[in-house]
């Protein structure tokens, strides 16, 4: 069984070095056989959400996701 993958791209904007990186790393991974990863950006997510304003799925789901990564 694979480990689950997951990257974190904190860059405020859809274009940067980081999240360039983070993509280039992710997919090395799945060519390596380790499964599906998932690239959560926490720009795209909702701030309200983030800042514990509100209850919101994304933001719950972005979470999880990172609580049963193999790999962070």
């Amino acid at each position: 069984m694979s480990a689950s993958v997951v990257g974190v791209s904190g860059s405020p904007g859809r274009v940067s070095r980081s999240r360039a990186l983070l993509e280039l790393a992710l997919a090395a991974i799945e060519r390596q056989g380790s499964g599906p990863a998932r690239l959560i950006d926490l720009a795209q997510l909702p701030s309200d959400g983030l800042l514990g304003r509100r209850d919101d799925r994304e933001v719950a789901d972005a979470l999880g996701a990172v609580a049963d990564a193999g790999i962070l």
